[in-house]
């Protein structure tokens, strides 16, 4: 069974204890949706401080992408697309504005980054009962009045599990924003947005995922998520983590 300390000061300690229990496994195999709600998340301190670097300090490049494309495109072809083939217009982290590099919150932002792509694999198998591959889609989104993702699925080839965490400070269920997943007997769930929770989805089970568009009201409360996705992994001789 994988071990966890390397978990142990970025999580709330009763993530890692629901993971060690199957509480987690369980959830993710049989609510609708396939998924998992956790509440708080990160632990207090690093939460404050990412989000305020995501919030106030970081750059952030647009990201197109269309239903007929693997990967994201640029602007122009994206303007040019018909509407049905635009899948998401979003915004990524390109690094941090002029004067903030080397402070505190973009220090913390890598460290998490670099937690969520090396070091939550063991949670996060433990969690789902799933051996997991290379991480990818590593990092920040933002989105703001006139951001969306329409319904997409994930292929099952290269995406195992999903893991969001939310950190918008003044997000507000009005702003919009909602992560909807549609399960395969059409019931939806709807995520809100909250300040530091996460979702665990399993990718895999061919569930439909959209975002409710931003509404006008976001204003300067945009939404903005940390997250990573990993591919099917093998054993690799390790003990079976169901």
């Amino acid at each position: 069974m994988a071990s966890l300390p390397q978990s142990s000061g970025t999580l709330e300690p009763g993530h890692l204890e629901a993971a060690s229990s199957g509480l987690l496994r369980e959830a993710v195999r049989t609510r609708p949706g396939n998924l998992v709600l956790l509440n708080p998340f990160f632990v207090a301190g690093i939460a404050e401080r990412v989000a305020r670097f995501l919030s106030d300090e970081a750059r952030y490049r647009r990201e197109f992408r269309l239903y007929s494309s693997p990967d994201p495109v640029d602007e122009q072809r994206w303007a040019a697309a018909d509407d049905r083939d635009r899948l998401s217009a979003v915004r990524r982290v390109a690094g941090a504005k002029a004067g903030y590099a080397l402070d505190p919150g973009a220090l913390a932002y890598l460290q998490l980054r670099q937690a969520l792509e090396m070091r939550m694999r063991p949670f996060l198998e433990l969690a789902s009962g799933k051996y997991l591959g290379e991480a990818w889609e590593v990092g920040a989104c933002r989105m703001e009045p006139g951001d969306f993702v329409r319904p997409h699925r994930y292929d099952p080839a290269s995406c195992q599990l999903r893991l969001e965490v939310f950190l918008s400070r003044r997000w507000d269920i009005a702003f919009g924003g909602e992560l909807c997943v549609i399960d395969n007997h059409e019931r939806v769930t709807r995520i809100p947005a909250v300040f530091n929770s996460a979702v665990l989805l399993d990718a895999a089970v061919g569930n439909t995922y959209l975002v409710s568009p931003m509404r006008p009201e976001a204003g300067l409360a945009p939404r903005i998520s940390v997250g990573v996705s990993f591919r099917p992994g093998a054993s690799d001789g390790r003990a079976h983590v169901s």
